[in-house]
């Protein structure tokens, strides 16, 4: 077992092409849960793990990290998951516990027959902060904020619009009575 181990740990390779096939669910399942056994500072587990599985999360994640880097890129070389693992900041170990978890995952991908990379755009988010750029999760909360006026002003304009219809439908009657 142990050269079992071993010989995991030494031919796992970072992979940078991926098939659009589908990960079965149930091999999915046994990678993540072997991301919740890593080991954590204090025994904390703060390490939370997030799998994007559907095109549209993916597709979102791809945008989200491409501006981080500044480049019109899949940064996840088109893998049909990605699996985020968010550190809770707030830890003075957030990074080391992050890391362990990723290190359970990649080994446990490989072990099931699938490719892995570490992804990590922590370091250029603090570039582009040294640099006097917008902190990208700065520029997201904004966007947020922004779709959410919009939905606002389009329902304010669909009810003005019924509205309008309904006195513009009761104005008619009027003069037709008239």
């Amino acid at each position: 077992m142990a050269n079992d181990f071993l010989t995991l740990i030494m031919t796992r390779r970072s992979i940078r092409a991926y098939k659009p096939d589908a990960v079965p669910a149930d091999v999915l399942a046994r990678v993540l849960e072997a991301g919740t056994y890593a080991p954590s500072a204090m025994g904390a587990q703060s390490a939370m793990i997030v799998a994007a599985v559907s095109a549209e999360a993916r597709a979102r994640l791809t945008e989200l990290n491409a501006a981080v880097i500044g480049k019109d890129t899949d940064p996840y070389y088109g893998a049909p998951v990605i699996v985020v693992v968010l550190g809770d900041g707030g830890s003075a170990n957030y990074m080391a516990d992050g890391s362990c978890v990723l290190e359970n995952l990649m080994l446990a991908a490989h072990a099931e027959g699938l490719g892995s990379v570490w992804v990590n755009r922590e370091r250029e988010r603090r570039q582009a902060a040294a640099q006097g750029r917008p902190d990208p999760r700065e520029l997201e909360a904004e966007n947020t904020a922004l779709r959410r006026r919009v939905r606002e002003l389009e329902k304010e304009n669909e009810f003005l619009g019924k509205a309008s219809a309904f006195f513009a439908s009761r104005h008619q009657n009027t003069s037709v009575l008239s």
